[in-house]
């Protein structure tokens, strides 16, 4: 089975704001697998890429990204999203653009949660 990245997210901010959400859809699973940031503004930024589960109880500042004027930063790894989970990247201000990728499985929680 050949698994291809897509586009999660993409966005470029015009003020202080989040990006829009993804949120894995019902009777699939995603594997979010990279996200790339640029930040065109003249102040150093903090963004964040955070992943919610699907009640929104719980919430996690998977990767960070310190970014100086006219920075970049990349991140590839693995997070993986069960039907309902979302994924943002937050703490955007003006000038800053955000990409984000990854793979949209057919499949309900393949990845348990565990307890």
């Amino acid at each position: 089975m050949t698994v291809r990245s897509q586009c999660l997210i993409q966005y470029s901010s015009t003020g202080a704001s989040l990006s829009p959400r993804f949120t894995c859809p019902q009777g699939y699973v995603t594997l979010v697998k990279s996200a790339y940031v640029f930040n065109a503004s003249t102040a150093s930024v903090n963004v964040i890429l955070e992943v919610q589960n699907a009640s929104f109880a719980a919430g996690v500042w998977a990767v960070e990204f310190p970014l100086a004027s006219l920075g970049a930063g990349g991140w590839e790894g693995s997070i993986a999203l069960n039907p309902g989970d979302s994924v943002i990247m937050n703490n955007l201000t003006n000038n800053v653009a955000v990409w984000v990728s990854g793979a949209i499985l057919l499949g309900t929680n393949q990845f348990p949660v565990a307890s």
